[in-house]
């Protein structure tokens, strides 16, 4: 699709996003894109003349407000099979944002866990560690979580994304 429409708009800025095929990166563990973004924005410096001008643009993936923790990549571990039988999903969580190339344990949380008939809709965030970071990037962190029935037939869904998508073995 290509038809533009308008997110946001203030007095300063204009973003507008149209949706895009999934965008894969073989170079980088990052979250693929499913839509692209340029923001409009006015500049008012001493070394340019006054004007709006594109002050962003590039694919980016929509996702749900988890307030001051990050949004990281999910996947299934591929060293534990889900098992139909099991309540236990075992994850790999990769942190997206700066960290100096450590790890994420003790910093994941699960901000929403719900579980259907037909999926297990999962919502995780990661607290940022503090101060300044490097930006090599991140390893993967095990994470499990427990859910209250067997995971059974149920797709498991990364339902941080605002177009929810399969969680995939990593």
């Amino acid at each position: 699709a290509t038809d533009w429409f308008v997110a946001e708009v203030s007095e300063q800025s204009t973003t507008i996003l149209r949706d895009i095929d999934l965008m894969t990166s073989t170079v980088s563990p990052a979250i693929p894109a499913d839509h692209e973004m340029i923001t409009v924005s006015w500049i008012d410096a001493a070394n340019i003349e006054s004007g709006w001008f594109v002050s962003s643009m590039g694919p980016c993936a929509l996702t749900v407000d988890v307030g001051d923790l990050t949004i990281p990549l999910i996947t299934l571990d591929p060293e534990y099979p889900v098992d139909p039988t099991s309540r236990e999903l075992h994850l790999l969580v990769t942190e997206q944002t700066c960290n100096s190339g450590a790890d994420a344990d003790g910093r994941i949380e699960i901000v929403r866990l719900e579980e259907k008939s037909d999926q297990v809709g999962l919502v995780l965030g990661v607290q940022p560690r503090v101060g300044g970071q490097s930006c090599p990037s991140n390893p993967a962190t095990p994470f499990t979580v427990t859910l209250a029935e067997p995971i059974g037939a149920r797709t498991v869904v990364n339902a941080t994304l605002q177009s929810q998508r399969p969680v995939n073995v990593g």
